[in-house]
């Protein structure tokens, strides 16, 4: 169980705390099950290819516990819960760790392709604390960021803001530190 801050939804400037709980089941080093989704992936050396099926809570209008929202939202309507399938490459290369995840969510309302690159470096402590430094950037199709960031006609007339047609392009990048202690061989 940990907790992450995040923007009250994608694009807003101010922050909420949320609960994440954190569940991560491997089975015979090729299928794993973890908070982003479930995925079946091969190892070879240092590369790691794979694919599976992932999520997006989309947004409400009122936000929630899980549900990213606000008030400021009023009037652009809800964005469903999304379906993704994904692809993956990581690559192990000496210490630094290099990713590349492509996802597509499926679902009507929240469809979209999104890209995202990363680059890793683990920093073991001891026999049981790692910390993990990591830097990334997403790339959203035309039809994710109008999703997120467009505005319709008709959610003009309901909101009151202005009319916005939104295109492709790097959606957001950050960097990111994880810490990991292992109470045992495998509880974390």
């Amino acid at each position: 169980v940990g907790g992450a801050l995040r923007p009250s939804y994608e694009g807003s400037d101010t922050y909420v705390v949320t609960p994440l709980p954190y569940l991560n089941v491997v089975w015979r080093d090729a299928i794993a099950l973890d908070p982003f989704g479930i995925n079946a992936y091969w190892r070879f050396n240092g590369l790691q290819i794979g694919g599976g099926l992932t999520y997006n809570f989309g947004r409400t209008q009122s936000g929630g516990l899980f549900a990213p929202g606000n008030w400021r939202l009023n009037g652009l309507g809800d964005i469903p819960t999304a379906l993704g399938i994904r692809g993956f490459v990581n690559y192990k290369l000496g210490p630094i760790l290099l990713g590349s995840t492509l996802t597509k969510f499926v679902t009507d309302g929240n469809s979209g392709l999104l890209i995202d690159t990363s680059i890793g470096v683990p920093w073991r402590i001891d026999d049981r604390l790692m910390v993990m430094g990591r830097a990334f950037a997403t790339w959203a199709d035309s039809t994710y960021m109008q999703t997120y960031f467009g505005i319709s006609d008709a959610q003009s007339i309901n909101s009151g803001y202005s009319v916005y047609s939104a295109g492709s392009g790097i959606k957001n990048f950050g960097l990111e530190v994880r810490a990991n202690y292992q109470f045992s061989s495998n509880w974390l």
